[in-house]
């Protein structure tokens, strides 16, 4: 496995791990349950993880990417710069989250004030993630905005 298959294996994890640990997180306060909110942060922890090993391996990916034919510089570039806003999110998402998993396991007084700002950051985590993975996609998906795909004279025609 090189970068690129890292890269885009890995990048599933912060946009879906982010957004179902919210999901949980919000049940967790919802329902009041201790455990429902140790399984959120378990699960934004491993988002943020998945985040961190997503970020490393996009600049290995860029370097194999970036010279192939029909491949916007420009692109890379708006992929890259909010991939790197999205950080300070993940790397407190991953914080918060160890923090929330501590306080709940060991019944800690500030558990409910770090899984209150756990909330905060998994939907910005869920938000920039998934914006980042737009953009990404949007390098060697053309479809994505509905543009129309190149035609090749391998296509099957309609037989009417």
């Amino acid at each position: 496995m090189n970068a690129i298959h890292l890269h885009l294996i890995a990048n599933h994890i912060p946009i879906l791990g982010s957004v179902i640990g919210l999901l949980v997180l919000i049940a967790g306060f919802f329902f009041n349950n201790r455990e429902v909110r140790i399984t959120a942060a378990a699960i934004l922890l491993f988002a943020a993880v998945g985040g961190i090993v997503t970020n490393k391996s996009g600049e290995e990916a860029e370097e194999v990417v970036e010279d192939l034919p029909g491949v916007s510089h420009d692109l890379i570039h708006e992929h890259e710069e909010m991939a790197e806003k999205a950080m300070p999110f993940i790397f407190g998402t991953a914080v918060l989250a160890a923090a929330t998993l501590f306080g709940e396991i060991k019944r800690k007084k500030f558990a409910r004030i770090a899984s209150l700002l756990l909330l905060v950051c998994a939907l910005g985590v869920s938000a920039l993630s998934g914006y980042t993975g737009y953009l990404g996609g949007k390098i060697r998906h053309p479809e994505i905005d509905g543009l129309s795909l190149p035609t090749t004279g391998n296509q099957l025609e309609d037989e009417d």
